[in-house]
């Protein structure tokens, strides 16, 4: 059954295995990300690799991978990866 737009869904807590990643770094500004995204896109490839962005609060900057990762299933269903201490 798929979820109505209303619907709101629990969190559910998963333990992954640690996953080997590639990243760059990026001032948060839309002008900087576009950036980023085409040059990393152009130097590691499309073929096979699945793609994330994050933002680092703390560092105040945006990651074309990792630590908080934001994996747009549809415009419905996201998945949020992060760490939890």
């Amino acid at each position: 059954m798929e979820p109505s737009r209303s619907e709101v869904f629990e969190p559910v807590r998963v333990e992954r295995a640690d996953t080997p990643v590639m990243f760059m770094r990026a001032e948060d500004t839309p002008e900087a990300i576009t950036s980023a995204w085409a040059e990393f896109e152009e130097l590691v490839g499309l073929k096979g690799r699945k793609f994330f962005g994050s933002f680092d609060p703390i560092a105040k900057e945006y990651r074309v991978s990792r630590p908080a990762i934001e994996f747009y299933r549809s415009r419905e269903v996201i998945d949020l990866l992060l760490p939890v201490a």
